[in-house]
């Protein structure tokens, strides 16, 4: 409590309203009036038996701020601790209530630091006869509150990733970290460290630009707040200016990208600043771009079939058909819906992907007809084997035939030899 209490008087320094400190603290406008006008008493610190393990504890909850209680007391246990579980569980819950504070305040006041992300899901929409889904991605710097926002049909990781690429290349540079919420794709459950780490996917997209990906603390959605007052900006602001949801995902992105460019101009109230004029306080200290964007595209390794066609999210796409029979490497772009095909590193076709599922077949011309050329050549040749073994067998039959003749044809040559 006392510490919460010296929290609210640092924010009132630094210039925040009462109903400002009360959101961030989580308490009521009248609990900051009687925490601002409180004197604390100095208290007499006492010793506890929790004492050495404090360090440990803090590291532990704010990599995941509610470990189980338990498991970490059989921690404590095996490192000596000889207390009762009631103080540990005490002391947790003011761990807690402190990193929470202190995670607010830190998002809200480091240019570059932070930026955090979520998906805003559009469900189904009416794209031509079909019904899709649609999802939007969206990211928000927390300093300057600028946003960068595009449209997907899928919110799986390969997808992911190339919203972050293009997320990074809109602001020109990459924050320190970035807050996720409990998305499926950034994080998986590790049950021998007993926490959620960062798919191993994502961790190779954030060592390349040089972020750590942090896991939203469970039921504190307060610490992306940023982004998800963003969504619900873009739900009643955008979207009403452009209900149509179902055009083409390019046509999308540009409307979209026009309306930030109005909302970057909007004062914020706050701060009496707009977007734009924080992001150039924060631009410079974001992290610079590498010299070449992560390669996003899933890898497939495939087998050319006899038709001369590779099999794809059920779609199937004819390849030249000298490759036939050889394994050759799909790379996809699952943003962009398209793909580019390898043999070895030599590039052999480009083509935009079918919808996942629809069982297009797509021959590409030149494949028709170097197929058909190929399959007119082994026509022939089959024909002209069937004729040499058509011959063959005849001969071979006209070989083997014997005359047959009916008994009495032989009664001559017993009545010469004198057999009556």
């Amino acid at each position: 409590m006392e510490y919460i209490m010296n929290m609210a008087k640092s924010l009132a320094q630094q210039g925040k309203k009462h109903w400002e400190i009360a959101e961030i603290l989580e308490v009521t406008d009248r609990t900051v009036r009687n925490y601002l006008t409180r004197k604390s008493a100095p208290r007499k610190k006492r010793s506890s038996l929790l004492d050495p393990y404090k360090t440990t504890i803090d590291s532990i909850l704010n990599d995941d701020l509610y470990y189980n209680a338990t498991v970490l007391m059989e921690k404590l246990q095996a490192n000596g601790y000889t207390g009762q579980i009631s103080i540990l569980r005490d002391l947790m819950k003011k761990t807690r209530d402190r990193l929470s504070a202190e995670a607010v305040i830190r998002y809200e006041t480091v240019p570059g630091f932070q930026a955090q992300v979520d998906w805003l899901e559009l469900g189904l929409v009416r794209v031509g006869p079909s019904l899709r889904k649609r999802y939007a991605f969206v990211m928000v710097l927390g300093y300057s509150r600028r946003a960068f926002v595009c449209f997907t049909e899928s919110m799986k990781m390969s997808v992911l990733q190339a919203c972050h690429v293009a997320a990074f290349g809109y602001f020109g540079g990459a924050p320190q970290e970035i807050l996720y919420d409990n998305m499926k794709t950034a994080f998986v459950y590790d049950r021998e460290k007993n926490s959620f780490q960062p798919n191993k996917n994502l961790l190779k997209l954030a060592v390349h630009y040089g972020f750590t990906p942090k896991r939203c603390r469970v039921r504190r959605p307060q610490t992306k707040g940023k982004v998800e007052r963003f969504i619900r900006y873009i739900r009643s602001s955008f979207i009403p200016r452009n209900p149509d949801l179902g055009l083409p995902l390019e046509e999308l992105d540009n409307r979209m990208l026009m309306w930030l460019e109005k909302v970057d101009t909007k004062v914020l109230r706050d701060f009496g600043m707009n977007r734009m004029e924080r992001f150039k306080q924060e631009a410079d200290v974001l992290r610079k771009l590498p010299a070449f964007p992560y390669d996003t595209r899933e890898v497939h390794e495939l087998v050319v079939h006899r038709d001369s066609t590779i099999i794809f999210e059920g779609n199937r796409y004819s390849i030249p058909p000298k490759y036939i029979r050889q394994l050759v490497t799909l790379k996809a772009d699952t943003r962009a819906r398209t793909a580019a095909v390898f043999v070895e590193d030599t590039p052999v076709r480009e083509f935009a992907l079918e919808r996942a599922g629809s069982h297009a077949r797509i021959m590409f011309p030149e494949d028709e007809v170097s197929l058909k050329k190929i399959w007119e050549k082994q026509m022939k040749q089959r024909e002209r084997r069937e004729a040499i073994a058509r011959q063959k067998k005849a001969e071979k039959k006209q070989s083997t035939e014997v005359e047959t003749r009916p008994p009495s044809s032989y009664d001559f040559f017993l009545l010469a030899w004198g057999v009556s």
